[in-house]
């Protein structure tokens, strides 16, 4: 793949044509969850499943003690088909877990305050408080690291000697 090109492609398509450990850095922000026309799945489970085959490549692709950050807010969504079975999905904690499993390192789950939200959830909604969910006013910027056993060279940070990981 060339460098330093654009390239409009499935961003899973992309990674699989990568090589392995071969990205410094990634910063992501996954697509919400069936709140945009061009991101519909039919369940939560399809959504994390595509979303695991894509960071299942990502962690391939990037280079071993090197980091991936991910953007995600939780979400208010119906996930049946009555309407009161809409509920909070704690997308956060879906993808902490899963890239954990994947076998990235947590690192921190930084909080973006979006400050005052916007919401039209007034306009059409039945007034009874089981409908009524709070408008989310922060996202999780999640701070993961790849640390995988290997015979890297790390600096001691106390004498600068080069130093090969063991496997104690």
């Amino acid at each position: 793949m060339e460098l330093n090109k654009i390239h409009n492609i499935d961003c899973l398509d992309g990674l699989k044509q990568m090589s392995d450990d071969s990205i410094d850095l990634i910063v992501t922000s996954p697509p919400y969850f069936n709140a945009r026309e061009y991101s519909q799945w039919e369940t939560v489970e399809d959504y994390m499943n595509d979303m695991k085959n894509i960071f299942t490549e990502a962690y391939r692709t990037v280079k071993n003690h090197h980091y991936i950050i991910v953007n995600v807010g939780d979400i208010s969504c119906q996930v049946g088909k009555a309407k009161w079975s809409v509920r909070r999905l704690p997308l956060g904690a879906m993808f902490t877990m899963m890239l954990e499993e994947i076998g990235f390192e947590y690192i921190d789950d930084y909080i973006w305050d979006k400050g005052e939200p916007q919401s039209k959830r007034h306009l059409g909604n039945p007034p009874y408080p089981f409908y009524q969910y709070p408008v989310n006013c922060y996202e999780h910027i999640l701070v993961f690291a790849k640390h995988k056993l290997d015979k890297t060279k790390i600096p001691c940070p106390d004498c600068g000697e080069l130093i090969i990981q063991s496997n104690s």
